[in-house]
């Protein structure tokens, strides 16, 4: 069995994750998915946009990532258009 490692992010990419994973899991093509982390809200329990555990995970233990959505962190140069 194949598997991915799946990072919803946050904001819309839950949204998103979601509805691709049903339509994956419909098809039954014999995957196993594994859920990560990354994104702003992600940033915001840990201190870290993408952990070294959801780097772990694609790196060591999945054939692909399925990626939804993240939220940049804020940035504290203010660009003056």
């Amino acid at each position: 069995m194949k598997k991915i490692t799946t990072i919803a992010g946050d904001g819309v990419g839950k949204e998103v994750m979601e509805a691709g994973l049903t339509i994956l899991e419909s098809l039954n093509l014999n995957y196993d998915f594994i859920k990560s982390k990354a994104g702003f809200e992600c940033f915001q329990n840990c201190g870290k946009t993408i952990p070294e555990e959801t780097i772990k995970k694609m790196l060591k233990k999945s054939a692909a990532t399925l990626f939804g959505a993240i939220t940049s962190t804020p940035s504290e140069k203010k660009v003056q258009l």
